[in-house]
């Protein structure tokens, strides 16, 4: 019954100073514990704060700031990357003329044998009606 009744005087405390503050204070206000908890999970307690300051919000501050720079440094490789991916296209253009010449190439030496071959098989055929039986 006693923690209920501090509980209760703590909640009664935390309104007050709440309803005290004004509109622009209380969208920033946090509570105390939920400070922590925000802080803790954005930062690993192994990660010191740089400059030696203990504060939650310099340190959340700070690795805001350190997630913009890994994302600036993303973001001054598009140019190249762009640039890589232009060149690619180009020479898949280059790609595929070339297969399409050598496959039109293939193509005309396939019909150009298949030609010489019904050729020879004409000549065979001829060769083989021409030939005399020998005698014995």
């Amino acid at each position: 019954m006693m923690e209920r009744n501090v509980t209760f005087v703590k909640t009664l405390r935390l309104w007050l100073c709440f309803r005290n503050l004004g509109a622009d204070r209380r969208a920033q206000w946090k509570y105390l514990q939920c400070k922590k908890v925000s802080f803790s999970l954005s930062r690993p307690s192994s990660e010191a704060t740089p400059g030696g300051n203990s504060g939650g919000e310099s340190a959340t501050l700070d690795v805001i700031l350190k997630e913009i720079r890994e994302m600036k440094k993303l973001v001054t490789t598009v140019p190249t990357l762009i640039e890589d991916i232009k060149s690619i296209k180009v020479e898949l253009i280059h790609l595929k003329e070339s297969y399409e010449y050598n496959s039109s190439s293939l193509k005309s030496f396939q019909d150009q044998v298949s030609s010489l071959e019904r050729g020879v098989s004409q000549i065979e055929k001829i060769q083989n009606s021409l030939a005399v039986p020998t005698r014995k």
